[in-house]
């Protein structure tokens, strides 16, 4: 009895094609307007709605101190890439939205610009 891991699938599907394609299109837009080390987080949701959000932390980095993050957040239902700036809570991870702002159209069909 083998117990190697299945080998992993080489073909895409649309759901999948459509997900890296808003991924690329985040990150080249956090790479613009974030600065580094950018973390990137993805959700997805049964119904093929996708959220992607990037984002920079900035300390101060002690055990239950409070801190800010930059923030880019695309929803494919949305019509825009938000830009944000939130106040992290250090003790409970909390994040309360400070500012907010338009950054760059995102399609609400969960196309990114580019998309043919």
């Amino acid at each position: 009895m083998s117990h190697d891991p299945p080998a992993p699938a080489t073909s895409s599907t649309p759901q999948s094609d459509r997900i890296a394609a808003a991924y690329r299109y985040v990150r080249g837009l956090a790479a613009t307007h974030l600065e580094r080390p950018i973390s990137i987080e993805i959700k997805t949701w049964e119904d093929g709605e996708v959220l992607i959000r990037a984002y920079h932390g900035y300390g101060p980095w002690t055990p239950g101190g409070d801190r800010l993050k930059a923030l880019l957040r695309y929803h494919s239902a949305e019509p825009t890439v938000r830009g944000a700036l939130l106040d992290v809570d250090g003790e409970t991870g909390e994040e309360t939205l400070i500012f907010e702002t338009p950054i760059a159209p995102a399609g609400g069909d969960g196309r990114t610009p580019g998309d043919a």
